[in-house]
């Protein structure tokens, strides 16, 4: 399967690099106001990587052309298994670690399995860029439910407000944190407060994929 696209892998040093995309920047304005999605990976894959500081316009006008992308062969994605270790409280004491003994005197470890997929990168382009275009309708559909779209913070850029007016900056998961222990704090002062903590497991793994492309249709 082709990708439509040739590729060559450059290698520079730093400085250099640095002072070509300086360059490139000046000979081509467009980059520098490039979407959020165009971006190299760093990894290896089946294909070499994109030239993207050379080659963005060709990269870009082909991304967006839906004839294009209706013919790609997408290539197959390599998995991986990564370890995230937790430090985490134990449940048989009030000590916190990466580890505690139950209670047969066994060590148990707080390290998560975290599957991971990569796509190629012109694979990992195009994916980008449809994902932009569905966050777009679907940040539009939240302004409809303004108590929704204040509760849902998973996978969408929230900016920062300073002054009374927003920044290009996105908040981190700080953020909601202190907002959600300020409203703890606020509720609990008028009426009881409930906090219910729990984790979907292997959510995005079994959520039913043909009535999600449904809902993207409509």
């Amino acid at each position: 399967m082709g990708t439509g696209l040739s590729f060559k892998k450059v290698c520079l040093p730093q400085f250099r690099y640095t002072r070509l995309l300086g360059f490139f920047n000046k000979m081509n304005p467009s980059f520098n106001n490039r979407p959020d999605w165009v971006k190299g990976r760093g990894y290896l894959h089946i294909t070499p990587k994109l030239d993207i500081l050379r080659r963005y316009n060709e990269i870009l006008s082909k991304i967006q052309d839906e004839k294009f992308v209706a013919k790609h062969g997408f290539f197959p994605l390599i998995h991986a298994v990564i370890k995230e270790r937790k430090y985490k409280k134990s449940p048989y004491s009030s000590k916190r670690g990466h580890s505690y003994l139950n209670n047969h005197g066994i060590v148990v470890g707080s390290a998560k399995q975290r599957p991971l997929h990569y796509a190629t990168h012109i694979d990992s382009l195009i994916f980008g860029y449809y994902a932009e275009l569905i966050m777009e309708k679907y940040n539009t559909e939240l302004e409809k439910y303004p108590s929704v779209k204040e509760s849902v913070i998973a996978y969408r850029k929230i900016p920062i407000e300073r002054d009374g007016a927003q920044t290009d900056i996105g908040k981190s998961t700080i953020h909601f944190a202190h907002e959600a222990f300020q409203e703890i704090k606020k509720r609990s002062l008028t009426d009881d407060c409930t906090v219910l903590m729990f984790d979907i497991k292997s959510f995005f793994s079994e959520i039913d994929h043909p009535k999600l492309k449904e809902a993207w249709c409509k």
